[in-house]
């Protein structure tokens, strides 16, 4: 239901979630407030906090805001004059606002800071199913901006359009610079919004909402934050932000808002497939908050450009809230959606010999690192291990480090003198075999074919140098085809560089040049092998069609002792939300003891396939695995692949043949 009402001094535009009002004297202001909100409110009248007499929604030329005028409860500020500046976001459910959004965001290149003035009176008109809200403002650096409010019956679109050139550094959403220096007083919403001073101040919008939920995990495992606080989803890992941030790289690109009524209010960015070419979609909080995505100059407008959308709509919790966000990108074709085979080896319990590896550094106490005993003498002897115990994964995943270079994977032979003979005989006792990649490492790589510093030093590959993806396209070919490889897991991808140069021309960045390395690797193993099998933690949509294992990657070890089953429950609720089609590989390394190590082995099963990387000891404990607890896990082995073949854990598994 969408309805336009045009009023003698307000307009009201109604849609079944939401309620704009658009005063049309000033023109900056709108009001958007909930369905089931009173008919006086409604209406644009409202109970002033003064007294009964009704007051319209107030307006000013001076700031960007839109505003709800009237007391809806202790958080909101009197109506009148002093409500000037505010957008007041509340839900259906909730009477009091969620937040007070800046809507003449920054956009800014070069180096320098987007500074908008002169903004007009608000334009609404009707686009088929949904009401658009239009406001034109100058700028400092761009020749004209304009900024929209897209309205249908269950959601909000905010996005921005400039007209010229330059070089992107940040897109902002709901923060920005104001061209000149408001009026400030204490009863001004500026200095509530976050108005940081000056003669060109920054404005940010005011959160009133008493946390938020970010889905990407970090070392501290902290997913809520108090909007004081800021918070990163991206394709690196920060090593300073919560003890790091690289198991997911990147996560869906949506936060989740709690109300103070307990719903939740989603936050997604909605890119258009190819234009992923930003770093990092960041929640920017402390006094006030935006959202920004980092460009790092590598986006070049030409004429105009139109940024990515953010999308606000109502979820239950914030699990739903993420879902619904990635479901959206779905229906509105912006990920891939489409079924894609499962073959019935996949699901195959997995085997890596990574801990293994760390616990002979470990236990030799030599100056021999973790990835010096990735030998086919080494796996040899993990495989003959797992036999006498009893135990049967479906795949092994030869580890780090294997190959001679990073960057040009192909086996060091003096480690794997026979590694195509060692794969054939995993394949004759019924195992499929994966070989691990480094992502971004440019070992064994010309700096011609790498992305490099101000001083032409390789410091990582380029995927969209198209010598480097014939380079590498020629190892995956070798690997697959002529050594056998049933697939590759691929690691380290929040290794991305932070180089601003490349070899060759400008090109991708980001997102964008993330997905173009694994599809190479993708595209090139399909062709080769159409059963091959690719694992990533790239737990986000917009990679379902070149991944088809998501990993839940390394355990986040935050004591001596600790129990890190619910962690990763949070993290195979987020990879479901990202692609319910998605094999998920549930990993356990590092554990602890062995204690923690068991009860997540108890629990794999019911995340997905289970995935063992110990068969002698605990590396971090040293503590032994006993040959109960081999039965124990075949046991549960057992279970898992009864249960998988007869159907009972609700997935469509594509038979393959071989």
């Amino acid at each position: 239901m969408l309805q336009l009402e045009r009023g003698e001094k307000v307009t009201v535009l109604r849609t079944d979630s939401f309620h704009i009002l658009l005063d049309k004297a000033d023109g900056l202001m709108a009001t958007l407030v909930a369905c089931d909100l009173p008919e006086p409110f409604i209406a644009g009248v409202s109970p002033s906090a003064r007294g009964d007499r009704p007051v319209a929604p107030t307006m000013s030329s001076d700031t960007s805001f839109l505003c709800i005028p009237g007391d809806l409860g202790p958080t909101v500020s009197p109506a009148g004059p002093s409500a000037e500046g505010c957008l007041r976001v509340v839900t259906p459910d909730l009477r009091p606002a969620i937040a007070d959004l800046f809507l003449l965001s920054a956009c800014n290149a070069d180096g320098r800071p987007d500074y908008s003035y002169d903004a007009s009176p608000p334009v609404i008109h009707q686009e088929n199913d949904a009401a658009v809200v239009e406001i034109v403002s100058a700028s400092s650096i761009w020749q004209r901006k304009k900024y929209f409010l897209r309205c249908t019956s269950d959601r909000i679109e905010y996005y921005y359009l400039v007209q010229g050139s330059g070089h992107v550094d940040d897109c902002e959403f709901f923060q920005g610079f104001v061209g000149r220096a408001p009026v400030v007083g204490p009863d001004r919403p500026w200095i509530e919004a976050g108005y940081e001073g000056g003669l060109h101040g920054r404005v940010r919008s005011k959160a009133r909402f008493p946390g938020f939920f970010n889905p990407e995990p970090n070392g501290l495992r902290k997913q809520h934050f108090s909007p004081t606080e800021s918070s990163t989803i991206g394709v690196r890992s920060d090593k300073s932000y919560c003890r790091g941030n690289w198991f997911f790289t990147p996560a869906p690109f949506c936060y989740a808002v709690q109300t103070r009524a307990g719903k939740w209010l989603a936050i997604g960015l909605m890119a258009r497939p190819g234009e992923n070419g930003f770093t990092e979609y960041e929640f920017n909080g402390g006094n006030g908050f935006g959202l920004s995505l980092r460009y790092e100059g590598k986006l070049c407008v030409d004429r105009a450009w139109e940024s990515p959308h953010v999308v606000l709509f109502r979820a239950d919790d914030e699990y739903s809230a993420i879902g619904r966000y990635c479901d959206h990108l779905r229906e509105a074709g912006y990920v891939f959606a489409g079924g894609k085979p499962a073959y019935d080896w996949w699901r195959e319990p997995i085997f890596c010999g990574w801990g293994e590896q760390v616990y002979l550094s470990y236990a030799e106490g030599s100056v021999r690192n973790a990835q010096s005993y990735a030998t086919q003498d080494d796996y040899e002897r993990f495989v003959a291990r797992l036999e006498h115990i009893g135990l049967t994964p479906g795949t092994v995943v030869v580890d780090d480090k294997w190959q001679k270079d990073y960057g040009e994977p192909l086996p060091d032979l003096e480690k794997w003198p026979d590694l195509a003979g060692f794969i054939a005989r995993q394949r004759a006792a019924g195992r499929r075999v994966l070989l691990w990649l480094k992502a971004w490492d440019p070992e064994g790589v010309p700096p011609e074919e790498c992305l490099v510093d101000r001083y032409g030093s390789a410091v990582g590959v380029d995927p969209a140098s198209a010598g480097y993806e014939k380079r590498l396209r020629r190892c995956i070919r070798t690997l697959v085809g002529e050594f056998g490889a049933d697939g590759f897991k691929i690691d380290f991808t929040a290794s991305m560089p932070l180089a601003r140069m490349r070899a060759d021309a400008p090109g991708l960045w980001g997102v964008e040049l993330l997905r173009r390395l694994l599809w190479i690797i993708y595209d090139e193993a399909k062709q080769t092998k159409p059963d091959a099998l690719i694992i990533a933690h790239t737990a986000n949509p917009y990679f379902a069609d070149v991944v088809d294992m998501l990993r839940l990657n390394d355990v986040a070890i935050l004591s001596a002792d600790d129990r890190y089953a619910e962690s990763m429950i949070h993290r195979q609720k987020v990879a479901r939300a990202a692609s319910p089609a998605w094999l998920i590989d549930t990993d356990n390394w590092p554990s602890p003891t062995l204690a923690s190590w068991l009860e997540y082995i108890r629990l794999q099963p019911e995340l997905g396939v289970p995935s063992l990387y110990y068969v002698t000891h605990i590396d971090e404990s040293g503590e032994e695995i006993a040959e109960t607890h081999a039965r124990e896990i075949a046991q549960l082995w057992a279970d898992y692949r009864s249960k998988v073949r007869s159907g009972s854990d609700g997935a469509v598994v594509v038979e393959g043949a071989d």
